[in-house]
Formats: C-alpha cells, structure tokens, sequence
C-alpha cells in the first residue's frame, strides 16, 4: 500500500432536479430524461485525462486536476460541462477547492 498528499483542483456540479425527472420519465413511461443526461455527459468523453480526472455519479460529476499550471484550463473545461448541460436544458450547481487529498493506492497481486 503507498500513501501520498496530493493538492489538487476539485469541481463538484449536481445536476439540480435529478430525481424529480426521474420521477417523471417514471410516471410518463419515458427515458427523456435519461437520454439528456447522456447527450450532456458526452462531454467527458472529451475530456483530457492525462491532465484532468472524472467521474459522474447518480446526479454528481467530479472533476480533478492536479496541475497548478492546468487551472485555466480546469476552470475552461467545468464551463464547457456545464454549457453542455444547459443545451440540454438541464442545470447543475456546484464549487471548485483547492486542497490536499490523501490518495491510497492498494497493489493486489494474484497468487498462482
């Protein structure tokens, strides 16, 4: 196992109304819902992750960097995420940190 302190650049966005719309595909039998979440996530997949990470959850989407010299493009990446919800006319809320995280890799070997 290897430790390490880390600072790093952390976006946090909620998607604002997630279960209410999905309460609402659900009671009108309709995936619309499910189908703007996809076309706005599509986003990440542009994303570069040698110098950013991310990861979407439920109705939350984390972005990392850990580049001091990668901020303007960290902040330029969260506007074009949030600009590709609001095509979709979804709305998100969230904050950017900069702070230090303990990240804790654990190797597992197979044994044969």
């Amino acid at each position: 196992m290897s430790e390490q302190l880390t600072y790093v650049y952390t976006a946090m966005l909620d998607v604002l109304g997630y279960r209410n719309r999905l309460q609402d595909d659900r009671n009108h039998g309709t995936l619309s819902f499910k189908y703007e979440l996809q076309r706005a996530l599509q986003v990440l997949a542009k994303i570069n992750q040698a110098d950013y990470d991310y990861q979407a959850i439920s109705d939350t989407i984390i972005i990392t960097c850990n580049k001091r010299e990668e901020f303007i493009g960290f902040l330029l990446t969260i506007k074009s995420v949030v600009l590709s919800f609001l095509r979709e006319n979804l709305f998100v809320r969230g904050g950017i940190a900069y702070s230090s995280i303990l990240k804790v890799q654990i190797l597992l070997t197979a044994m044969q």
